[in-house]
């Protein structure tokens, strides 16, 4: 039996070691699928991609399923035959770095170093002490000196999914872009109602799915990116999902495929910690509820993100009761308007009264546009009054804007409340940053 631990040295939750008991003949398959024994949050990793068997030596041996990006052992892309792997090999699969470690149980591991064949131990024993004793003192600093990245373990948001942030996937020349994917591209989604964010440029007509369930067809965007946001609800409790944009693009010989990508993708959890009593509701009266909510919005600065999670949760939950997979929808700056809590009211109940479920929601849809536009137009003057008053050396009023912001947006998993605190804490000197109190008390 091996006893195998694979550590993420390098992917969603990095640091994380995983540990498996292997007899001879067993294998532990990795991929995005759900049916993997190990099952990786990567886009650039295939449903089934490689495994790790057992060979008849009882020694652990790397493959490839044909993945397209390809499975990687210390630096060496394999293909076709099994590699053997030696505790401590490192290998990649998609963007993902697992290193390798197991034990033997049950067998000898004691080696007469006269019975091994190998000819750097020859050469090493060929070598002058001296230098003999430089690389067993470098050996033992590569051993018993801690790296970062071994023992750094980053904590998985509950609110928050791990997947990419600002790298491209798809098809996109360019810098930063991703040519490894002209038809399509997956995102694992972790089973709960979920919020998805995210930024689509395309020459081409592109479909988003949910498990294989068509969500909507996304509006060509040939020249910027554009914001888009998808609200999946949990039908079966638990179930693991996938969210997969598919490409209508021809693949062939001779054929150059359109430009296509989406980037920045980002999910957060809708499920409310009273789920059971929010679902028991109608939607007429969650709907009512929110609306007398919408009347006093401008009251509180708070308001207008607590209304737009609320009415999100509201929109899973009806599509829930409809049999829909969700609702995608554009968030476009430009042509939503800011509305008055009144505006807001009257949009909301303006067909809740014996109208279908499905007209309710596009008005809850609609409200929830105008909300979330709001929030970017004002997260976007933030950012730039932080980082100006961060360039005229006015570090009280930048350290203000993040601590009002957050305020504003008390979701600290929200992507643009981690943004905004990474660009302007880039632009403050490093005395501001290990003394914050000190300027936020300060009027300069």
């Amino acid at each position: 039996m091996i006893e195998l631990d694979l550590t993420v040295v390098q992917g969603g939750n990095k640091g994380d070691t995983l540990s498996f008991r292997l007899d001879d003949g067993d294998s532990l398959s990795i991929g995005s699928a759900p049916g993997n024994d190990l099952v990786l949050a990567d886009p650039l990793v295939a449903k089934y991609h490689a495994a790790v068997v057992i060979n008849e030596n009882e020694r652990p041996c790397l493959i490839d399923f044909g993945s397209q990006s390809g499975t990687w052992l210390m630096g060496f892309r394999i293909e076709g035959k099994q590699e053997p792997i030696t505790s401590g090999d490192e290998i990649r699969v998609g963007s993902t770095i697992l290193r390798v470690e197991y034990d033997i149980r049950g067998a000898s591991e004691a080696l007469d170093a006269s019975s091994i064949s190998n000819p750097l131990l020859h050469k090493f024993k060929g070598l002058p002490l001296p230098v003999k004793a430089l690389l067993i003192a470098a050996l033992l600093l590569l051993v018993f000196v801690p790296s970062r990245s071994h023992t750094t373990r980053v904590s998985q948001s509950k609110g928050e999914s791990a997947l990419a942030q600002m790298k491209v996937f798809g098809f996109y020349p360019g810098k930063g872009g991703d040519l490894s994917h002209p038809q399509e591209v997956r995102f694992p989604l972790q089973p709960s109602d979920a919020l998805v964010e995210f930024d689509f440029m395309s020459d081409i007509g592109v479909t988003l799915f949910v498990d294989e369930l068509p969500l909507t067809r996304l509006s060509l965007a040939p020249d910027n990116w554009e914001r888009w946001a998808a609200i999946v609800p949990d039908h079966i409790r638990g179930k693991r999902r996938e969210l997969i944009f598919r490409a209508h693009n021809a693949v062939g010989v001779n054929v150059q495929p359109k430009r296509w990508g989406v980037r920045n993708v980002r999910v957060s959890q809708l499920s409310p910690a009273s789920l059971k009593v929010f679902e028991k509701r109608s939607s007429d009266k969650l709907l009512r509820e929110a609306a007398q909510d919408a009347e006093v919005v401008r009251s509180n600065s708070r308001l207008p993100f607590t209304l737009l999670r609320t009415l999100q949760r509201l929109v899973a939950t009806m599509a829930v009761r409809l049999g829909r997979p969700g609702r995608a929808f554009e968030i476009s700056l430009a042509s939503a308007e800011e509305l008055s809590g009144a505006q807001l009211r009257d949009l909301l109940l303006r067909n809740a009264n014996g109208s279908v479920e499905e007209e309710i929601m596009i008005d809850v849809i609609e409200a929830i546009r105008a909300l979330d536009a709001e929030m970017w137009r004002a997260y976007q003057n933030r950012k730039a009054a932080a980082l100006l008053a961060a360039k005229a050396k006015n570090y009280h009023e930048a350290l203000t804007h993040i601590a009002v912001w957050k305020r504003v947006l008390p979701d600290e998993n929200d992507f643009r409340s981690r943004q905004l605190e990474a660009e302007v804490k880039k632009a403050l000197p490093k005395r501001v940053l290990k003394n914050p109190e000190k300027y936020l008390a300060t009027s300069r």
